[in-house]
């Protein structure tokens, strides 16, 4: 840090107006402050720069008579005044070299304040810059967490998914090695709506076993609150007997499920499918979506 004071003793050092007792301060100071010397060095190549910063030009062709006649002129003031003269051009040097350090200081405080002016401006840059870089980790960090959730969301839906094939696999196998095919009851069941009538279902059924298997395509997703429920129709019986509820893939509209009845069938006359309630009714209220001819 540089005072003011130190300040001006440096401009007048750069054009030499310093009496000894000023320069030796100074020279005190700037050992004990380097930045100090740094300027003093600055301001005296900077005053040694003036003295070549003005062109070159040309004299005028009469410069050397009106050069003579002034120094003659010159000559006669002097006899007249020798007391007078000479005490005025070291005022006169005095007041250039004054002027001269004055403007020397102003372009010194001048680049020290555009200097700050840039260092503030890194600073704020590097702020802006560092602000950037963590948005982006934090980004990174959520982006990072949801797909481990998906990752864990698809590992517990394929867990589910092996379950039931291997429930479906299972029930394949028992229908294989029974000992006739004639006791299955198998019924392919229609649309009954208008937004499903691509939706198509087939379902069997084994007495023996008291289980069956339903699958169905093309059958779009229950709304909100709603679950998709299998009736079973016994000859004979104005009430239906419960399937069970079941869930069909979203974007496929698909599904095949093992199901059993709430109590046991002999035998079966139709297959139907209504869209109750969420969890499911004792008795069929919803509308129904799939009937087996």
């Amino acid at each position: 840090m540089i005072d003011e004071r130190h300040e001006e003793l440096a401009a007048l050092a750069a054009l030499d107006l310093l009496d000894p007792a000023d320069q030796a301060a100074l020279d005190t100071a700037v050992a004990a402050n380097p930045e100090l010397g740094r300027l003093v060095r600055e301001l005296r190549e900077a005053a040694a720069a003036l003295a070549h910063a003005a062109p070159s030009v040309e004299p005028p062709p009469d410069l050397r008579e009106r050069v003579l006649a002034e120094a003659r002129a010159e000559r006669t003031a002097r006899r007249s005044s020798t007391l007078t003269f000479p005490f005025m051009i070291p005022w006169a040097v005095a007041a250039c070299l004054a002027a001269a350090a004055a403007l020397m200081g102003r372009l010194y405080v001048a680049s020290r304040s555009e200097a700050a002016f840039l260092r503030d401006s890194q600073t704020l840059a590097s702020l802006e810059l560092r602000a950037a870089r963590a948005q982006l980790e934090a980004e990174r960090i959520v982006n990072q967490r949801e797909l481990t959730d998906t990752r864990h969301e698809l590992a517990d839906a394929g867990g589910r998914i092996a379950d039931l094939g291997r429930q479906v696999s299972s029930l394949d196998q028992k229908l294989k090695s029974s000992d006739s095919l004639s006791q299955y009851k198998v019924t392919t069941l229609a649309s009954m709506l208008g937004g499903s009538s691509r939706a198509i279902a087939v379902a069997v059924w084994c007495p023996s076993m008291q289980e069956g298997i339903l699958a169905i395509s093309n059958l779009p997703p229950v709304p909100s609150g709603k679950d998709y429920q299998l009736w079973v129709v016994p000859p004979g019986s104005p009430s239906p007997v419960s399937g069970g509820i079941f869930t069909v893939d979203s974007s496929r509209g698909t599904t095949r499920v093992i199901f059993r009845t709430a109590q046991p069938i002999d035998s079966i006359a139709k297959f139907a499918v209504s869209m109750e309630r969420k969890g499911g009714s004792d008795r069929a209220e919803g509308p129904m979506v799939l009937v087996s001819d």
